[in-house]
């Protein structure tokens, strides 16, 4: 083996060609076992493959041949992070950047890896830090705004974006956060909102004109392909809405997964299972570039491409920006407008997005009635099991959302629920609360918020889908957040037998609630006021034998309606399709 295998297989890494790189590199590590820059290589190689847990040992015997090189620690630490072990990958992470404190590299993993650990002071002191010291990064500033957010630091979180909108205007990253940060509070007028989006519309659509249309076959009534975009199909609350999707369109249609995540899993192989059984096809893109993928679905001759993530981590607008299929259209992934004016339809409801709300959008509406949403259960789902009130303990309220859903006036008004029933308890469900000081912060803002942390519990994170559902028999009532809703958390509640109480608001993303819980026969518990949630959360807690019979009678009721009805929304989303297809040459635009 020799430096010109080593080139041969940087050369293979730069091509994306991973797994040939991967054994060419082995064998020059075999004969060779104190090259650090084959060992590094080869970590990378595997890691880009999709096997971190592979690349730790090469990268940290690389980071031991050479103990001064930052980014070897950095690689060692990324690795590790990307396979699980986040406590080992902050250490390394934390020792590249002790190394080399003048270089920015280290700080954006590092801030993602402390905010999952749930260190949000640590990622903020950290990502303020960089700011001030890197004041051309824009990159900061977004990292700074997202551990903000996760603090419950509002005016923090504005000022931060603030700053990257002044010092970078052209930046994607902090645009779309400055778009996405709008969803989490209902103080920010709708048309702001729609500015924001807008913006992030024109950057991600600068220097990119739309494709010429690849030749079609014109028949109205023929087999359609349809191309998913998507990185979230794998263990993630998407993959729960895209199911029934995938699986229910019918035979007039041919489904492409033009998949884009680095890392797969068990969910990832059924789908991919799913989709090759019946006859479509599956494509891993997620090491292709834009125009790569878009190249790829004229390619395949995709009729009508539908984007499942909107603004959310690692999307791929800039390939719709190109505009690859004669119809597209973007669903489930995302509360609210894209800004981009290449779709043909954003999916929604009539509860969702009432009629009106077209002009907040750069696309037109096209509403899936009952319900823009189906969700699927995990096959393992355990029985629903008695909550504490009906096993002898206080009444408890609870939420599993996301601690960044928990803004401060969704505190507020859990603060005015828990004071009217007193005794009661709260539980909410947040990684990494048991470490020292990990739970302060939260538990600070909720004693703000008039909440007595003794009156609280933390859950960690659980290892299985399954056993995250048997924690929902640790609350009798769950609390959606409010103006950003829950979502798979909604349908998981009710699937384990809890009643959700949840605050209806003027836009979708505070109005998934309503269209949930009405598909499932509960509307009730969608409520219009601040008042009106907490007397219905009061009503239920007054209730033993009603919150007992709800355990028995939820799951069976949900199952049994529209929301869980897959094959009639398959059918739905189908008759949209085709009639996208059929009208295509005089579909609106935003």
């Amino acid at each position: 083996m020799s430096a010109r295998d080593l080139a041969r297989a940087q050369q293979m890494i730069g091509r994306g060609e991973y797994a040939p790189a991967a054994r060419l590199l082995r064998a020059v590590v075999s004969a060779d076992p104190a090259n650090a820059l084959a060992q590094t290589d080869l970590a990378q190689a595997l890691w880009r493959d999709g096997k971190p847990a592979e690349a730790v040992p090469f990268a940290a015997r690389a980071a031991e041949l050479i103990p001064n090189s930052p980014s070897f620690h950095l690689l060692h630490g990324f690795c590790l992070a990307l396979a699980k072990r986040l406590p080992e990958g902050i250490a390394a992470m934390e020792r590249a950047l002790a190394l080399d404190p003048a270089s920015p590299d280290a700080v954006v993993p590092l801030v993602e890896a402390y905010a999952t650990e749930m260190r949000f002071h640590d990622a903020a002191k950290l990502a303020r830090a960089a700011v001030d010291r890197f004041p051309a990064e824009p990159r900061f500033c977004s990292s700074l705004a997202s551990a903000l957010i996760n603090l419950g630091d509002e005016a923090g979180t504005d000022a931060a974006l603030e700053l990257a909108a002044r010092r970078c205007p052209a930046d994607l990253t902090c645009a779309s956060m400055r778009a996405f940060v709008t969803h989490y509070r209902d103080a920010f007028d709708r048309t702001e909102q729609l500015a924001r989006h807008r913006r992030v519309g024109e950057l991600i659509s600068m220097g990119l004109d739309p494709l010429p249309p690849v030749v079609i076959d014109e028949h109205p009534d023929r087999t359609l392909r349809i191309g998913l975009v998507s990185p979230d199909l794998r263990s993630h609350s998407v993959a729960y809405f895209a199911r029934p999707l995938i699986e229910n369109l019918g035979p007039g249609f041919k489904v492409h997964v033009f998949f884009t995540s680095r890392d797969p899993d068990d969910a990832t192989l059924r789908f991919r299972a799913f989709v090759t059984r019946a006859g479509g096809a599956w494509h891993d893109a997620a090491r292709l570039e834009h125009l790569a993928i878009t190249q790829l679905i004229r390619t395949q001759k995709i009729d009508v491409l539908i984007d499942l993530s909107g603004l959310t981590n690692n999307h791929r607008l800039p390939v719709f920006a190109l505009k690859p299929a004669p119809v597209q259209v973007t669903a489930i992934g995302y509360p609210g407008t894209t800004g981009l004016r290449t779709f043909d339809a954003r999916i929604t409801d009539t509860l969702a997005d009432p009629p009106g709300e077209e002009r907040w959008h750069t696309e037109p509406l096209l509403r899936l009635d009952p319900c823009f949403l189906c969700y699927t259960p995990i096959d393992e789902a355990p029985p629903p099991a008695p909550g504490p009130l009906e096993r002898g303990g206080p009444v408890t309220f609870g939420s599993f959302n996301a601690v960044s859903k928990f803004s401060d006036r969704v505190l507020a008004l859990w603060a005015r629920v828990l004071n009217a029933v007193p005794g009661s308890r709260l539980v909410l469900k947040v990684g990494g609360s048991s470490k020292p000081g990990a739970a302060a912060p939260l538990l600070s803002r909720l004693q703000r918020a008039g909440i007595d942390p003794a009156r609280v519990t933390l859950l960690e994170r659980t290892t299985t889908q399954s056993e995250h559902l048997a924690l929902y028999s640790e609350m009798d009532i769950a609390l959606d957040t409010f103006p950003y809703h829950g979502t798979t958390t909604t349908c998981e509640a009710l699937l384990m037998g809890v009643p959700v109480i949840s605050r209806a608001g003027d836009r979708h993303a505070s109005r998934v609630g309503l269209s949930l819980l009405t598909a499932a026969g509960r509307p009730q518990w969608a409520v219009l006021s601040d008042d009106d949630f907490v007397a219905r959360a009061v009503e239920l807690a007054q209730d033993p034998a009603r919150l007992a019979s709800l355990r028995r009678e939820l799951r069976p009721a949900l199952l049994a309606s529209p929301l869980c009805d897959a094959p009639a929304y398959g059918r739905r989303f189908a008759a949209a399709l085709r009639g996208l297809w059929k009208n295509r040459r005089s579909l609106p635009r935003g």
